[in-house]
């Protein structure tokens, strides 16, 4: 009988840290490859709806990020994040500060987290111009989820 972690592993398709190859010594069911091999990571992850793309299941959210004293800390702060497992991060256009902090704090790592950013904007042209600035801001060439929040897209319930 295979141990939990180990059918977990098999179910997500996570590659082990550790091993390369999966362990049941891992907390998580093995490590993702951003983990730094020999480092146990308890960070879960999940499948995002039907891709392949396997997310920290909890999320930085980078709104308060303009809150942290500085550049410095502010990176330092995501980084923690980062190294502790997670991968999915969020932004804003909303606070375009704190865009650019999260995009200065991962801009050398930008190919092993999942970026999320989003606009308030209806008009097609703006929300063309927000999708630009965010890339810009976020030192990216793409974006992986853009999320839109607005009322006016979204029925209200009721």
């Amino acid at each position: 009988m295979q141990s939990a972690a180990i059918s977990r592993w098999k179910e997500t398709r996570i590659f082990c840290g550790v091993s390369g190859s999966g362990c049941a010594a891992c907390f998580a069911g093995c490590s993702p490859p951003w983990i730094a091999p020999g480092t146990i990571c308890s960070m879960e992850y999940v499948r995002l709806g039907k891709t392949d793309l396997l997310i920290s299941r909890v999320a930085f959210g980078a709104m308060r990020l303009t809150d942290s004293s500085g550049k410095d800390n502010a990176a330092g702060i995501v980084r923690k994040a980062y190294d502790s497992g997670i991968n999915f991060f969020d932004t804003s256009r909303k606070n375009p500060q704190s865009e650019r902090l999260l995009g200065d704090a991962l801009y050398d790592i930008r190919q092993n987290v999942f970026l999320s950013t989003t606009t308030a904007s209806v008009i097609s042209d703006e929300i063309r111009e927000n999708i630009e600035t965010s890339l810009m801001t976020l030192h990216t060439d793409c974006v992986d989820l853009y999320q839109f929040e607005t009322e006016k897209f979204v029925p209200l319930p009721g």
